[in-house]
């Protein structure tokens, strides 16, 4: 953390600032910015970080997404939307992340035609399908759910959960990948216990759940 960030933590982040400092030409002061404006939920400042998903920097740009989503602002959205078509991987999914952490139906459509068009679609977005509350994607969602790919499968379920698709979730159960084998102890005078189901271990494009869900954020 540079010594500006620390002397702006000290006094309390003026909106204006940051704003202003989020198009600094010194790419470590834009990222300090991004940083603490995950702490101050301000038009200008969100405004700000629409601005930097421009950024040369595709580390910056997941960096602005990481702070929109904690802005609560619903006028970014289309802003949103728009990095689901970025070149770089990190930022699609970063972008699909936020979309799902908003939570505006109004990204939906576009959430789940990305969706639709990966062959394996990020976790991270099937994940953001079920937060945003879009009942068109239950179809797709089920579709997912008889993926080869547990971790798909598995979250496409936890997604249905969300919506509230019952009927989808006990017709086609997660499929999960095979847990690794565990030694077990020799215990003469006790049998050794089944290991109770655990969730798919988390593929390269996400960590572990945000907030109750599945994977970490921010990412990386």
């Amino acid at each position: 953390m540079s010594w500006l960030l620390l002397a702006f933590v000290a006094c309390g982040p003026d909106a204006a600032v940051v704003a202003q400092g989020l198009g600094s030409g010194n790419p470590a002061v834009r990222g300090d910015m991004m940083d603490l404006a995950k702490n101050v939920q301000d038009p200008l400042i969100a405004q700000g970080l629409v601005a930097a998903l421009t950024d040369p920097s595709a580390e910056l740009r997941v960096r602005a997404l990481v702070a929109l989503a904690e802005q609560e602002d619903l006028t970014v959205v289309p802003a949103v939307v728009e990095a689901l078509q970025d070149p770089e991987l990190s930022v699609q999914v970063a972008a699909a992340e936020c979309l799902g952490r908003l939570g505006d139906p109004a990204g939906g459509p576009a959430l789940l035609a990305y969706v639709e068009s990966q062959k394996l679609p990020p976790l991270n977005a099937i994940w953001a399908l079920g937060q945003i509350g879009d009942a068109s994607a239950i179809p797709v969602l089920s579709g997912l759910q008889t993926s080869p790919d547990g971790h798909v499968a598995w979250n496409a379920t936890q997604a249905l959960r969300e919506l509230g698709d019952a009927p989808a979730v006990e017709a086609q159960p997660p499929v999960l990948p095979e847990a690794e084998a565990q030694p077990i102890e020799e215990e003469p005078a006790t049998e050794p216990e089944e290991p109770a189901p655990k969730a798919p271990s988390v593929r390269t494009d996400r960590e572990a759940p945000p907030k109750s869900q599945k994977m970490a954020w921010p990412p990386g």
